[in-house]
């Protein structure tokens, strides 16, 4: 899912920043770009692609920074649909138990196990059940994620004057980190419940959330934030920190 989602970021956000008629700030890696540099054996060349000068103008800004929500959550929906499988066979196995019997839980000896007896209750769409909660979930959460840090890495960038390193990206990862978590809490809530149910017990991801919210108010839709938190900021960081690392390494990206 996150490698779906992370590789076909940049490939959504330069199709938004087409449409938009914004300039594309990422240039294939193979297209070798000539360096000023020369040593010994002539001319120098990088394979780092070359920023396109950017308008910092609030329209701009604002127009930015929209066709990264859209590639973000395009990004998300895409990786959520292609993992939604696998997703809630992980949801009934953690919810199962084998020393009290839960209301709706499972009781499957292992993933293949899972796999089969799911296909054999509802087929092949069995499969992507509450894959629309699933992907509505991970859309907002990837592009809150995808967006945020890469405005927030951009943003200390311009206003430092830092180079790209691992302290910027672990700064902008960790302030990441709890914007995501507050965005995606009441989906992940009523993800989870969708997943969990029985067939016929929720009409809709609507019907969850306004019978979640009728019952337990808004809290309920933030019921396991800090859990919530210290799962997903830890994995905001790492995703981040690792990705920008081996890009800065193989010469992949520019600064936003």
């Amino acid at each position: 899912m996150n490698g779906t989602r992370l590789g076909s970021y940049p490939y959504f956000e330069s199709f938004y920043r087409s449409l938009a008629g914004l300039p594309d700030r990422r240039r294939p890696m193979a297209a070798s770009i000539p360096s000023p540099r020369s040593d010994s054996n002539g001319p120098g060349h990088s394979l780092h692609p070359v920023a396109t000068a950017e308008d910092h103008s609030l329209q701009s800004q604002l127009a930015t920074f929209a066709t990264k929500l859209g590639a973000g959550g395009t990004a998300g929906m895409l990786g959520a649909f292609v993992g939604s499988p696998f997703n809630l066979v992980k949801c009934r196995l953690q919810a199962q138990s084998n020393f009290f019997k839960a209301r709706d839980s499972y009781h499957y000896t292992g993933f293949g196990d899972a796999l089969k007896d799911i296909y054999r209750e509802g087929g092949i769409r069995g499969l992507w059940r509450g894959a629309t909660a699933s992907m509505m979930r991970i859309a907002v959460g990837s592009a809150v994620q995808l967006s945020v840090y890469d405005s927030i890495k951009g943003g200390i960038l311009r206003w430092t004057g830092a180079g790209e390193g691992i302290g910027v990206h672990l700064g902008a990862s960790l302030l990441t980190g709890i914007v995501v978590t507050l965005a995606m809490n009441p989906l992940d809530v009523v993800s989870t419940r969708v997943y969990n149910s029985k067939p016929g017990f929720y009409k809709g991801l609507g019907d969850c959330f306004s019978r979640t919210v009728a019952a337990e108010g808004v809290g309920g839709l933030y019921k396991g934030l800090a859990a919530h938190y210290i799962r997903l900021g830890p994995h905001t960081v790492y995703t981040f920190v690792l990705l920008e690392q081996c890009k800065l390494l193989l010469g992949i990206g520019v600064p936003p």
